[in-house]
């Protein structure tokens, strides 16, 4: 067998193979990575210059100047640093008024394309009745109980009663007197029964 070539020893090349791949991957990766924006790059588009002339004309009640642009522009884009700066920094983890805030804002862009089905006051008015059992309250009693102690006679519960209605005290009533306020009318079935 004839000894090979230089190029075909070559190409048989573990080492060539490794870094022939190994360049490949490294070129995909430069295209991959030119591809994505630069965190470090501050872009000051159009939308940032009408964003900037609405919030002005708003405030001022006219069109801004080319040095008020200009002043706008520098602010927003320092406010632009600080706000990068701050994430870097991790500054709005474990603060509640920003969770808040963001909360807030997703809040808002979800109920913005949301929309409340169209229902009429009869089937409305139909679902509460239907689930009436969830949403209704009960009707409360105010009552007072009234307890005679000692003779039970016909004349002691009519002098018992007359006490009771001319409002007298417990002591002269000779009674317990026990009040109730607000209680649901199940509550007080269960208690003393349906009669």
């Amino acid at each position: 067998m004839a000894p090979l070539s230089f190029p075909a020893r070559l190409l048989r090349e573990p080492l060539l193979h490794f870094i022939v791949v190994g360049a490949l991957l490294f070129g995909i990766d430069h295209v991959v990575a030119a591809r994505k924006d630069d965190p470090h790059l501050i872009v000051l588009g159009a939308d940032v210059d009408k964003e900037a002339r609405t919030l002005f004309r708003d405030a001022k009640g006219r069109e801004p100047t080319a040095l008020e642009m200009a002043t706008l522009r520098e602010r927003w884009v320092d406010n632009e640093v600080l706000y990068r700066e701050g994430l870097s920094l991790r500054v709005d983890q474990g603060d509640s008024t920003i969770r808040e805030r963001v909360i807030f804002k997703t809040l808002n862009v979800v109920q913005a394309n949301l929309q409340a089905p169209k229902i009429d006051d009869v089937a409305l008015r139909a679902w509460f009745e239907k689930n009436r059992a969830k949403y209704g309250e009960p009707a409360r009693l105010d009552f007072l109980e009234a307890v005679l102690v000692g003779d039970a006679s016909d004349d002691a519960v009519n002098g018992f009663v007359a006490a009771l209605n001319r409002s007298a005290s417990q002591g002269e009533a000779k009674g317990g007197l026990r009040v109730f306020k607000g209680r649901p009318r199940d509550n007080i079935v269960a208690s003393f029964g349906g009669e």
